[in-house]
């Protein structure tokens, strides 16, 4: 190896490249958003429908809202900076339409301009605690259903939990026990304004559902927040529990029998 060392074996073509190349790296991370500061909510918060607050970013287009509730369940949502933000308070601020459930939630933003995305935001913790009533041992020995009281929240909560039931045109839920009993959750302005249901089972029954209150349920000895609605629709009043985006749980007591129906969701109705 003489004195030029390693150099001596790479064409000074591709030095070249490689320098220009770091070069217009360099320059296109530079030009990118800077991470915008998160200002609100922070701490405990009683509102499942906050607001969210972050700093304007010099040169920032749009805004992507990431949000991590107490299931795990990640939101994503954008905004333009022209919509969303003010100039003189140098603030941004978006009411994602989402209602929280109960517990340890964190957010973070990043922004975006005609260079492309700029790094996240520091996450920043939550602690969900809603304003409602607390029902304990609703259905076994240590359970229980917290349903939230103000109506705003409770149509919004409602709305998500609706969305999973008559997602893409009235899917139909067949009970884990018996294939023969079946609901469908749907709307139809031409007969009654939703929601609706139908069910088979030992009989056809078709009406409305009706919504006593709507909340979270909370299986015993578990911290997990599952969707829940007290309701009544077809065999009567029922606690309907969304137990993921396939599954909800038709649980009531029958006497001294508690009667928990698994529907999962089906091919076909009959």
């Amino acid at each position: 190896m003489n004195k030029y060392g390693l150099l001596q074996r790479i064409p000074f073509f591709r030095i070249g490249l490689f320098v220009l190349s770091w070069l217009l790296l360099s320059t296109a991370s530079a030009a990118v958003p800077q991470a915008p500061v998160l200002r609100s909510p922070l701490g405990q918060i009683t509102i499942i429908t906050p607001s969210f607050k972050w700093t304007k970013v010099a040169s920032a287009t749009i805004y992507q809202l990431s949000i991590t509730d107490s299931s795990g369940h990640i939101a994503l949502f954008q905004y333009k900076d022209a919509l969303k933000c003010v100039v003189a308070s140098k603030l941004c601020t978006a009411s994602p339409k989402i209602a929280l459930p109960p517990g340890n939630a964190r957010w973070r933003v990043r922004a975006r301009n005609a260079d492309g995305w700029g790094p996240w935001s520091a996450v920043k913790q939550i602690i969900v605690n809603p304003v409602s009533e607390n029902l304990q041992d609703v259905l076994e020995a240590g359970d229980s259903y917290q349903y939230v009281t103000d109506v705003p929240s409770g149509t919004l909560l409602f709305t998500e939990m609706w969305r999973v039931l008559n997602e893409h045109n009235a899917p139909c839920w067949i009970s884990e026990f018996n294939t023969l009993s079946q609901y469908q959750f749907y709307e139809d302005p031409g007969f009654l304004p939703g929601p609706l249901y139908r069910f088979n089972g030992f009989d056809v029954s078709v009406g409305q559902l009706t919504v006593y209150s709507i909340g979270w349920y909370f299986r015993p000895g578990q911290t997990l927040p599952l969707k829940a609605a007290y309701v009544n629709a077809a065999i009567g009043d029922f606690l309907l529990v969304i137990m993921d985006a396939d599954t909800f749980v038709e649980a009531y007591w029958q006497g001294n029998f508690l009667v928990a129906t698994p529907y999962h969701i089906g091919k076909q109705c009959l």
